[in-house]
């Protein structure tokens, strides 16, 4: 039989076996957790990554967008002077020969 110190001191192992299990058990927990949010957090790291490259993309082709713009901007002025000079000889062209006639 078992004396009453030996006793306690049994009931006192188990229950800090208990104490250690479950806290066992929380670890394994927080370390699977940890792992997930390891992954989502390299998941997030990438997405930027890839969000930047697309912006970096975009700035790029707006540059471009704008030189092109200033480009059609530039051509368009000089269709509209040519036009302008041709209307003009044109009607001069006109009166001119209308005139002597």
């Amino acid at each position: 039989m078992y004396c009453y110190s030996c006793y306690a001191m049994l009931v006192e192992l188990t229950s800090l076996l208990d104490a250690v299990q479950e806290t066992e058990t929380k670890m394994v927990e927080m370390s699977a957790l940890n792992h997930l949010m390891a992954t989502h957090i390299l998941r997030q790291a990438q997405q930027v990554e890839q969000l930047y490259d697309q912006a970096v993309g975009a700035t790029h082709n707006i540059d471009l967008g704008n030189k092109e713009l200033s480009k059609a901007i530039q051509r368009n002025t000089c269709s509209r002077t040519f036009l302008l000079l041709f209307l003009f000889v044109l009607t001069f062209s006109i009166l001119f020969l209308d005139r002597y006639s």
